[in-house]
């Protein structure tokens, strides 16, 4: 069990007994029952920790105290107590992952060892419960394993994306993920560019400024682009201000993919950028674009009247392998901007027959509740009428009695172009003398359809336009476009499952650094996706299934029963991990709460303990002619070569003495006296700035900033530096 010398706490007045032994254990009493056989108490004790020489009436804690006394062990250690019961699915899917894409390397490698085990926690909650409210992180995740010993607080958090994460650490993650993204073959694609806008009433963001807010809302917003490619894998993201156009919010994306290396064959857009502003942005940056037409534009009217009612249900313009029929034609898009593309018009059967019931439904369900408004309208009308007369006829005034004249029901927005109310032809010829209409007759409304709109409606629906600067056929226009559906999906997790719908920062460099930490769990949400796409089954559901795996305290140390089933086995299996996996994330855990430091699984080897014993009296030729092996080397690797072994396996030097006279034939001049030279480095000689694979040479020592850990190399508790204390001699 480990005891804590750090913390000091008070010996517990009840069902305690102090062995005046060494150390002076302090036992308490865990159950005692009395035993009618032996007629003697049964008592069961455990140790709780140790009497401080200084003070008897406390003690030093261990491991049993904070089990059996957890809110007193909180109290005094300032450190909340562990749980009994902790998942470690999460845990066990970052590492997993990390295997094979690297991600918590190069999280730590941009932002240090402290600061990665809190963006990675924070990860973790925002995947495991929808969110990023700091508020709820502490007690959300308190029975999780996380990269930190224990769930930090909402302060903490709030200091940390204000002041912990530079810009600067940003950066250099975002061009650490992007070259890792490009030696895994992102390069030379179509990227799919999409941007999205979040509301901000804060004063302190810089950011927040007016444009035109998904909300609808007259409010200030901060804006972000996503940059996904075709199978939906996050490459990188932008923070911009508010009223900046997306277009040049891209062109800073597609510059710094650029400077990263990773090629880009053309960006996919939405409806959004189908403006001239952007495609003459577009034009003038010489970037490929495929957008998809918004409205009805000069060129799209023109390819509608053209091609419309020729391409449905032609077989010469049928994309095989599709329900679409498509044709492509050059075309002079907008008025006001004479450039000519290339405006791809489709017609979606499918869409199409979907569209038109969903209209036709509507239709029928408005004229219902219509006809049901009016039949009432005109109850309440007669009401009116009726009592408007009776107050007129005591001579009181209709308007200060407040008596409200009932209005006509009116038609929906969506549906004033198909439907609309208007007054019976019959009702006219049925009105008394006094204009009134008669009770007896029909209704004095109706609701008619207008069948031309509806006609001109049903005969747009399936058709679309996509427009592309590059000649490409209509088959390959509608592969790369369908591929743009992996950005929104990005967008959803991004607002929805990841909880990043609203900013909820009051300053600029928390608004950097929340949107960072969005972006690296959507890239391990991403990587849980691509498992669950390879088994049919949900993200969500596969998030579940992971948060299942859960280790037991047992006798203070966490156990894990390997009871895994095949979906969570092909998880690890998936990045290349095994079921061991879990054991060393529950052995880490152990480790970390005992104060163990983890030992590194490699290593480097240090050169061998050279024996200098012979080197004194050896002679310098003698080591040139053995090439150094004649005192200890040789025996030490017996297949040397100029050695020879005896049956004892010590090595013969008789054929390698060497004398005055011998020397003297051979016009080698003795140096017995002098010292042998010492292998290393020449005194004086400098390091070059940069090593051999052409990187900076690092400056050696310790980084600035560096904090040393609680325990010392050895496990021991490493003390507050200061002075030392002075020796009093005794006069």
């Amino acid at each position: 069990m480990t005891v804590f010398y750090n913390v000091r706490v008070p010996i517990p007045k009840e069902h305690v007994t102090i062995r005046h032994t060494n150390n002076c254990p302090v036992e308490y009493v865990l159950e005692q029952t009395y035993d009618k056989r032996k007629k003697t108490a049964d008592i069961k004790r455990t140790i709780i920790g140790y009497v401080c020489a200084d003070s008897p009436n406390m003690m030093f804690p261990n491991s049993q105290y904070r089990q059996i006394f957890p809110d007193e062990w909180s109290t005094n250690s300032n450190e909340p107590a562990t749980p009994a019961y902790k998942k470690i699915g999460m845990y066990c899917a970052l590492k997993a992952i990390n295997n094979k894409e690297k991600i918590i390397d190069l999280v730590k490698e941009s932002f240090g060892d402290e600061i990665s085990d809190s963006i990675l926690d924070f990860a973790m909650y925002s995947i495991l419960h929808k969110s990023a409210t700091l508020s709820l992180f502490q007690k959300s995740m308190s029975e999780q394993m996380l990269f930190n010993k224990s769930p930090k607080s909402d302060s903490y958090y709030s200091n940390l994306f204000q002041k912990e994460i530079s810009q600067s650490s940003i950066l250099k993650f975002k061009k650490s993920w992007a070259l890792h993204c490009r030696t895994k073959g992102i390069d030379n694609v179509w990227l799919c560019i999409d941007g999205s806008n979040d509301d901000c009433t804060s004063k302190g963001v810089e950011l927040a400024e007016k444009g035109h807010a998904k909300s609808h809302k007259n409010i200030n917003i901060v804006s972000f682009s996503y940059a996904v490619t075709s199978s939906g894998l996050p490459v990188t993201f932008n923070v911009y201000r508010g009223g900046l156009v997306d277009a040049k919010a891209m062109k800073q994306i597609t510059d710094f993919l650029q400077e990263c290396n990773i090629g880009i064959r053309g960006v996919i857009l939405d409806r959004g950028y189908c403006n001239s502003k952007a495609i003459k942005f577009l034009c003038d940056n010489k970037i490929p674009y495929i957008v998809i037409v918004k409205g009805s534009p000069l060129g799209a009217e023109q390819i509608v009247t053209e091609y419309g009612e020729a391409i449905k249900g032609n077989a010469s313009y049928f994309i095989e392998g599709t329900t679409l029929f498509g044709v492509q034609k050059p075309y002079q898009i907008f008025k006001d901007y004479k450039h000519i593309d290339y405006l791809t018009l489709f017609f979606d059967c499918t869409n199409a027959s979907d569209r038109i019931t969903t209209l036709m439904k509507k239709i029928n369900r408005e004229k219902s509740r219509l006809v049901n408004a009016l039949a009432t309208y005109t109850d309440k009308l007669l009401n009116y009428y009726s009592r408007a007369l009776k107050l007129i006829d005591e001579g009181k005034d209709v308007e200060k009695e407040n008596l409200v004249k009932p209005e006509l029901p009116k038609v929906s927005d969506n549906l004033k172009d198909f439907l609309s109310i208007k007054v019976n032809a019959q009702s006219e010829n049925n009105k008394s003398d006094d204009g009134k209409s008669d009770n007896n007759k029909s209704s004095q409304y109706e609701v008619t359809i207008n069948t031309e709109n509806f006609q001109n409606a049903i005969n747009r629906k399936g058709l679309y336009s996509i427009l592309s600067s590059e000649e490409l056929s209509p088959a390959d226009i509608d592969k790369l476009y369908s591929s743009r559906s992996s950005s929104e999906i990005q967008y959803k997790i991004f607002k929805t499952e990841l909880g990043y719908g609203t900013t909820r920062i009051h300053f600029t460099s928390s608004l950097y650094s929340k949107f960072a930490v969005g972006f690296i769990s959507s890239i391990i949400r991403y990587q849980m996706q691509l498992h669950a796409r390879s088994i049919d089954q949900s993200t969500s559901s596969m998030i579940r299934e992971m948060n299942m795996l859960s280790e037991i305290k047992i006798n203070d140390v966490y156990t894990f029963s390997h009871i895994e089933n095949k979906r969570q086995l092909s998880f690890l299996e998936f990045f290349g991990c095994s079921e061991t996996l879990i054991d060393k994330c529950v052995k880490e855990d152990n480790d970390r709460i005992a104060g163990r430091r983890p030992t590194p699984s490699y290593r480097k080897p240090g050169p061998k303990p050279k024996d200098k014993t012979n080197d004194k009296n050896r002679s310098p030729v003698a080591s040139e002619i053995s090439g150094s092996d004649v005192s200890t080397g040789a025996a030490d690797r017996p297949n040397a070569p100029h050695t020879q072994e005896n049956s004892s396996g010590n090595a013969n030097l008789s054929d390698l003495t060497v004398t005055q006279s011998s020397c003297e034939q051979s016009d080698i001049q003795p140096h017995l006296s002098a010292e042998p030279k010492k292998r290393g480095v020449k005194p004086g000689t400098k390091r070059g700035d940069f090593n051999k694979d052409g990187t900076q040479r690092k400056k050696p020592g310790v980084q600035v900033g560096t904090k040393r850990n609680l325990y010392k190399n050895d496990g021991s508790l490493r003390q507050k530096p200061g002075p030392k204390p002075r020796n009093k001699t005794v006069v």
